[in-house]
């Protein structure tokens, strides 16, 4: 297998690493990574990437890497460490996506309840009307973490992540508002939401998404300790550089005073 292999679709080299981590189900992964298939160095630098190393973290997938004496050109069968780690990245930002959808849902709900809330109240301060809907900041940290956290060579589904989280929200929004309004219609004299907003129970249902974002701020927490920070290969490199740089003068200045 080569470099250029696996170096296509980010989703295509996911696939290979669970399918090939699948296929050798019964296979024990060794205890010495040394053992675990992976390309030359020469390989990476040739193409301007770097080698990742194993980590005990989906540990399953390390059956990926296992040779069992198959041939190597076969991708869907064994991959090399770097790229069943770039898959361990993404899996991990999973949970992370995930808990961003509750947030991304009371930013639609802003759209909704919110504007129509704000057209009923008095919003007048002498001549000045404020308007009824408000802008979030919130998108633009959300697409920077995930494009900081993703792999190298999986910056797009870094992307992707942050950009699904608006759709996934609206829909959510959506979801609660309609169910929310048949249930309480179905099990009450009379819904929580009305033209009448005066009449509405909007306390109510302010009060249940309350109880959501602190359901949800709880397995953030949770999710979060357990996530391990990636820091940036290229920020790692730059200072390693520096160090290196600072190290090779320090040596030629003790070399010249030696002499």
């Amino acid at each position: 297998m080569s470099f250029g292999d696996w170096q296509g679709s980010p989703f295509i080299s996911i696939a290979k690493v669970i399918v090939a981590a699948t296929r050798k189900w019964c296979v024990v992964v060794p205890k010495d990574p040394k053992e675990l298939y992976e390309l030359s160095l020469e390989e990476y630098t040739k193409k301007g990437k770097f080698k990742i190393d194993p980590t005990p973290t989906f540990r399953f997938l390390n059956k990926a890497c296992v040779d069992t004496g198959s041939s190597t050109s076969n991708e869907w069968m064994i991959c090399p460490i770097t790229q069943v780690e770039e898959t361990k990245q993404i899996l991990t930002l999973i949970p992370i996506w995930v808990a961003t959808f509750i947030p991304s849902a009371m930013i639609a709900q802003m759209n909704t309840l919110f504007v129509k809330q704000g057209t009923t109240l008095d919003r007048s301060i002498g001549n000045f009307k404020i308007p009824p809907s408000t802008e979030a900041l919130l998108e633009g940290a959300k697409i920077e973490y995930f494009y900081d956290q993703a792999p190298e060579s999986m910056k797009s589904i870094g992307t992707s992540f942050s950009l699904t989280t608006t759709g996934v929200g609206s829909f959510l929004s959506s979801s609660l508002l309609t169910t929310v309004s048949h249930v309480t219609e179905k099990h009450s004299h009379k819904g929580w939401f009305l033209d009448n907003l005066n009449a509405c129970h909007l306390d109510y249902y302010y009060a249940f998404l309350a109880i959501l974002n602190v359901l949800n701020f709880i397995f953030f927490m949770i999710v979060s300790k357990l996530y391990v920070y990636r820091a940036e290969v290229s920020d790692s490199l730059q200072v390693l550089e520096t160090e290196l740089k600072e190290r090779t003068t320090a040596l030629s200045v003790i070399t010249d005073i030696r002499r």
